[in-house]
């Protein structure tokens, strides 16, 4: 068993608006989302974490 079976974690382009990051992490219940950049017919490549609270800070400045 692999960390991907058993939850999903949601991805997110680098380009992704900061309020569909926080629906994908609404709709999962997770308190991280990833940010990847879509690779050309490869892996993901990971470029950071989104924290809840993070993103929560950057909305409300905003």
């Amino acid at each position: 068993m692999r960390a991907h079976d058993l939850a999903p974690s949601p991805k997110a382009a680098p380009d992704c608006p900061a309020l569909e990051i926080a629906e994908l992490m609404g709709h999962t219940r997770s308190p991280l989302g990833a940010v990847a950049d879509r690779g050309a017919g490869g892996p993901d490549r990971l470029l950071g974490v989104v924290t809840a609270a993070h993103l929560l800070h950057q909305l409300l400045q905003t």
